[in-house]
Parts: C-alpha cells; structure tokens; sequence
C-alpha cells in the first residue's frame, strides 16, 4: 500500500513538473507499450486457437466424410450381397414355382383323365345296365304274356279274351307293355322288373330308386356306409293313368266301352328285391279308385279274375265283335 502511495505522489510530481506534450508523448508510448505488451500477443493467441479450432473442425470434417464414405461403402456392399442374394433366391423361386406349376398341371391332367375314365365307365356302365333292364324288363314282359295265356286259356279258347302285345297307340305314339281285351273289360297292363328300394306316391311322376352299394373296406356298415345312390324312375303307377287317358281317347267313339270298364294293373316281378312303397293314405282321392292295382305277378291272375267277378250286371259285357273291333282299333296290324 505505501509502495502504492509513493507511485502515485511520483507520478503526480512527474506531471506537474513536465510539459504536457512530453507527458501526452509518454502516453502514447505507455499505450502503445501496454497494446504490444498485452493486446497484441491476446489477439494472436485468440487467432490462434480459432485457427486451430479451424483446423480441428476440418480435421472432424474431413475424419467424418472418412468414416462416412468407409461407410458408405460397406453399405454398398451389403447392399450388393443383398442384391446378389434376392436374385438368387428369386431364381430358386421361380424354379420352385414353375416346378409347382408343372406338378400341378400334371395332378390337374392326372385329375381330368381319371375323370374322363371314371365318366367314361360309368357311361358304359349305364349303357350296359341299361341294355340289361331293358333285356329284363322284356323277358319279364314276355313271362307275363305267356302266363296270361296259360292261366287264362279258358277265355283264350273260349273266344273271351284278346291279349295285345308292345302297342303303340295310333296318333299319341303311347306304348303300353300288354292289354288284356275281356268280355269284362279293358286291362292295362305295366310290367315293371325292378330290383331295388323305391319310394313315391301315386300322384308323383317320378319315383326314387334308392340303392345302397357294399363299401370297399370290408369293415361292417354302421362304421363304414357304402355309397348311397338316388335314381329317379317314371312311376308305373302314375304312367299307367297316363296311359288310360290316352287309350279313352284312341278309342272315343265306342259306345260298348264303359268308364269302369278300363282296369289299371301294375305288375312287379317278385324274383327280384323290390320294394315298392306307395302309401295309400296320403294318394290323392282320384288315383285310390277300384280300378288301380299294382303288385307281383303271383297276384295278377287273381286281381283279373276278381275283376271279373265284381263287374256290375248293369254294365254290359264286350262281344266278340267288340273284341275284334278294339284289337283293330288298338293294333291293326294285329
């Protein structure tokens, strides 16, 4: 502090006891000293250290667009790998997917044939099934025909009974199996040789054949069922009616034929495993009339002759001139 103090009393006697240019003059000096001591080498440093942080920021500049471009380039280079990879698998895969595609071309042309083949055999299977109810069905229709004339030689002898065979009605085109011409009447006769299960009604057009084929695996049926087939067959029943029609119209005209003369008989052979269910109960009212029948051949003979026997005394029998007349009319080239 003292040392302070006489600095001060110095300077201040210095001033007093020198002209002012000298004491301006020793200013300028002290100022000047004071820069070149002391702001001078501060600006310098102060250069230099932005300078070196220049250098340094570009050094981090120049390290980092390093690094950056090294990544970069490992990064093109995983991505080229990338690339070589997907096409490779893209390849794999359309190998695999065009492999598909013929297997599964060759499954779908494997598929048609077996297709074609099992269509095939079934459209030779029907044919021959077919040919062979057909061939039945006339042998069975040729038995009713040789039985009628045997059981019923006695109308045959007697000159009381005309028996048609495959007539076809003129116009209609109608073919009907057999008719049975009596001096009772009319009989129209529809022989049917099936072998199966039927259901139906009177009044259906159509009856269900349902057939239940042996399963393959030789296990028993509630475990394994056999294939279950529906078949839809003209129903005799309904067809003879159809037929009737059309004979009342063939034969309008002859004042000797009355309505109840006209006898509706559906016959089944009895060889076979039919079993026809045409319940009665739920027929319409027009179709359960006396004159509709079906049943096996062992009953035909007995439905006739009971026929026969109920005709009402009212209605006047058929002469032998009337016979001859119907079976002109019916078949003439009979």
């Amino acid at each position: 502090m003292d040392a302070l103090k006489e600095l001060l009393l110095f300077i201040g006697d210095w001033l007093l006891a020198n002209p002012p240019w000298l004491i301006g003059l020793v200013a300028v000096l002290a100022v000047a000293l004071w820069y070149l001591l002391h702001i001078r080498p501060e600006a310098k440093r102060e250069e230099q250290l932005r300078q070196h942080m220049v250098l340094n920021h570009a050094d981090e500049q120049a390290t980092e667009s390093k690094n950056e471009t090294e990544r970069l380039k490992m990064d093109a280079i995983i991505l080229r790998k990338q690339i070589k990879w997907e096409q490779a698998n893209a390849v794999r895969l359309e190998k695999e997917l065009a492999e598909l595609k013929e297997k599964e071309t060759q499954r779908r042309a494997s598929a048609e044939q077996s297709r074609r083949d099992r269509e095939e055999k079934e459209v030779v299977q029907a044919a021959l099934d077919e040919a062979a109810r057909k061939e039945a069905g006339t042998a069975f229709e040729m038995r009713i025909k040789e039985m009628l004339k045997t059981k019923l030689v006695e109308w045959f002898d007697q000159g009381d009974a005309k028996l048609l065979y495959n007539v076809t009605l003129p116009k209609s085109g109608t073919q009907i199996d057999l008719i049975l011409i009596h001096r009772s009447g009319i009989y129209i006769i529809e022989c049917k040789c099936w072998d199966g299960f039927f259901l139906g009604r009177y009044d259906w057009q159509k009856v269900f054949k349902v057939q239940c084929h042996k399963n393959s695996s030789g296990l028993p049926a509630f475990i394994a069922p056999g294939k279950l087939t529906v078949e839809f067959l003209d129903n005799p029943i309904y067809q003879n009616s159809y037929h009737q029609k059309e004979m009342a119209k063939c034969l309008r005209g002859f004042d000797c034929i009355h309505t109840d003369m006209y006898k509706q008989l559906s016959v089944f052979d009895n060889c076979g495993n039919a079993d026809f269910i045409l319940p009665k109960k739920i027929a319409s009212p027009e179709l359960q009339l006396k004159n509709i029948w079906h049943g096996n051949k062992d009953e035909l003979i007995d439905k006739i002759r009971a026929y026969d026997r109920t005709l009402s005394a009212k209605i006047p029998r058929l002469t032998a001139k009337n016979m001859l007349e119907l079976q002109e009319k019916l078949q003439p080239s009979a």
